[in-house]
């Protein structure tokens, strides 16, 4: 779920299954959460912020008797991801579940005229993400073109030599710097390109020079002074944008 479009880019890239990339991925997701989770837990607890009360938090059993056909659509994407269909079609199937989910509860039950705006909503997202996957795309037609790629590639590995650690050192900071500004997605395309021939050339596996690459590629976000992630939450917390980065990071 941290990996949004990334993995099913990772894959058509790689031409890893999906499949494969979600089970390597699990036990690294698992830990992500769990260490926002205590992260979160133990700053709170230092901060004096008291938890809600048994009379705030919402009835477990309400809750999953008016939400259970939510999980409907996520079964579906998931379940023709693992009979390996394409990412295409499986997420047209998704799309379509959720429709006919939302029938299944009357309060949720979806008309014509809600599809029409949720199409319309769904076309307007894509927009976005249409232009920066294109500059990305027009980015890494110009590196594959001169050559930047390779000679990139080359400039880690000259410094690092066969040292794996100073090439992830030296990934990490060329992640910080490319990444300023773009999302996780063309960010990891662009690390993509230049600085997983560096890892693979040292005999680091496909699979986990990618994930590595795609991992790095979310520190921008976060990182101040270009921090996109940092100024979304700061802005919805009502914080301080430098101070949220520099706390996240």
């Amino acid at each position: 779920p941290i990996m949004g479009a990334g993995a099913f880019i990772m894959s058509q890239w790689t031409q890893i299954p999906y499949l494969t990339i979600v089970a390597v991925s699990f036990i690294p997701a698992l830990i992500y959460f769990l260490s926002v989770t205590f992260f979160i837990h133990f700053r709170a607890r230092k901060r004096g912020i008291a938890p809600l009360s048994a009379s705030e938090l919402p009835d477990i059993r309400e809750t999953v008797r008016e939400g259970w056909h939510f999980a409907i659509p996520i079964a579906v994407l998931v379940g023709t991801l693992i009979y390996g269909f394409t990412p295409t079609f499986a997420a047209a199937i998704g799309t379509a579940s959720i429709v006919v989910a939302s029938w299944l509860n009357k309060n949720t039950r979806m008309h014509i005229g809600d599809i029409v705006d949720a199409l319309a909503l769904g076309a307007r997202n894509m927009i976005t993400t249409g232009i920066i996957l294109l500059c990305a795309g027009i980015i890494v037609g110009v590196v594959l073109m001169v050559g930047v790629g390779i000679k990139f590639s080359l400039l880690i590995s000259a410094i690092a030599g066969s040292s794996v650690l100073i090439t992830v050192v030296l990934i990490a900071i060329a992640s910080l710097i490319l990444g300023m500004g773009l999302p996780v997605t063309a960010s990891y395309i662009v690390l993509a390109v230049l600085a997983a021939p560096a890892l693979t050339s040292l005999g680091v596996s496909l699979i986990a020079a990618h994930l590595l690459i795609f991992w790095y590629s979310q520190d921008a976000n976060v990182t101040p002074p270009v921090c996109l992630a940092a100024y979304s939450a700061a802005g919805i917390a009502g914080a301080n944008p430098l101070r949220t980065g520099f706390e996240s990071w």
